[in-house]
């Protein structure tokens, strides 16, 4: 059993059907829960163009107040910093004598290099969060895959095993700490009327999503 260790909210920012936190919260004692605001996000690229505009900050400045809100109903805390994400990660590690850091996997350059900069130092536990399908347990090598979908789909969908869907902690299971946690305030954006995707960011608006789309308007089938 690690006796602490950080969780690093990512792109998966849910507590319902979580691998990576529901590992790290099995493995550990107590959790340093952080989340990592890339300030580069508010810069211009050198094409031109934002890197965030303001329907994307809202959308992720919901999501992250939502995850808060989440986590203090089992009495824990979100840690929001703002900074680059490996030396963010590290300077946390050091001051509160961390050696694992557990997350789901990216697979973006900018992302794996992250990743490759902070498992020089640390014990990094990244998991297949965000794949329909775990690599590891596809019935055909990663070096056989079909160029084609269909090919794809007739290889496995025989043998293809649903994992089941994994239920949200109920007990605390995040550790305090002595810092200041940043305010993420959504952009005064609105959405057009004519918009096909007036999405509001959180998971509680995500799994009502799924539930119109999958069954409720029966539109999929």
């Amino acid at each position: 059993m690690i006796k602490r260790a950080i969780y690093w909210f990512r792109n998966n920012l849910r507590l319902r059907d979580n691998p990576s936190l529901t590992d790290a919260i099995a493995r550990s004692e107590e959790l340093l829960l952080v989340y990592v605001i890339n300030p580069q996000l508010h810069n211009t690229h050198p094409l031109g163009f934002k890197r965030c505009g303001s329907y994307r900050w809202k959308f992720l400045a919901e999501s992250v107040n939502e995850l808060h809100e989440s986590l203090k109903s089992t009495g824990g805390r979100l840690l929001i910093v703002q900074g680059n994400s490996a030396a963010e990660i590290a300077r946390l590690a050091q001051k509160y004598h961390i050696k694992d850091i557990f997350a789901a996997r990216e697979y973006g350059y900018t992302d794996t290099e992250i990743e490759k900069e902070l498992s020089q130092n640390f014990n990094l536990h990244l998991y297949h969060d965000q794949l329909l399908l775990n690599p590891k347990y596809l019935p055909i090598s990663l070096n056989t895959l079909p160029m084609v979908f269909s090919d794809f789909r007739k290889a496995i969908e025989s043998d293809l095993q649903v994992r089941k869907e994994i239920l949200p902690p109920k007990k605390k299971f995040s550790m305090d700490f002595n810092e200041q946690s940043v305010r993420i305030e959504p952009s005064q954006h609105k959405v057009d009327a004519r918009s096909t995707f007036p999405f509001e960011g959180g998971e509680s608006k995500a799994w009502s999503r799924l539930q119109h789309y999958f069954w409720g308007s029966g539109q999929l089938s």
